[in-house]
């Protein structure tokens, strides 16, 4: 199985554009999520880079291309990963924002097929970490 991947990118999706949105704005939108949702004080020098990903809009067109981030400590990547799920709001209002790794092609897939196998119950549970799939077939521990 292929597993390789930028060990310090992650994709937060959903974090919303501006027509001529400057690169200091979208890693000033990152850091500001980092800080007030996840509560990691975040500074620009942790940020690498910050690319958005070009995709075919979807049918509504509202959603915003994804955003690859690499960090500049393998530690923070793994703490504010950690923590995506506080980015989960009970607003359906509000919109949603979530981190996910930077899976490759064939790990992507292999990942979704592992969620639909997850929906029609003969896995208990997925994840992905260091880019690579984990499956766990019963709820009991390893």
């Amino acid at each position: 199985m292929e597993h390789s991947c930028s060990n310090w990118s992650h994709v937060p999706l959903g974090v919303p554009t501006q027509r001529f949105c400057a690169w200091s704005s979208a890693i000033y939108k990152i850091i500001s999520i980092c800080r007030g949702s996840l509560g990691v004080d975040l500074e620009s020098d942790d940020i690498e880079f910050v690319k958005r990903i070009r995709r075919k809009t979807n049918a509504n067109g509202i959603t915003p291309p994804p955003i690859i981030v690499k960090f500049r400590s393998t530690n923070l990547r793994n703490k504010i990963y950690g923590l995506r799920k506080k980015l989960r709001s009970s607003n359906p209002d509000t919109p949603r924002i979530y981190i996910n790794e930077n899976l490759t092609p064939e790990n992507a897939k292999i990942y979704a097929q592992c969620r639909n196998l997850v929906k029609t119950k003969k896995l208990f549970s997925t994840w992905t970490f260091g880019g690579i799939v984990y499956a766990k077939l019963s709820p009991e521990k390893k």
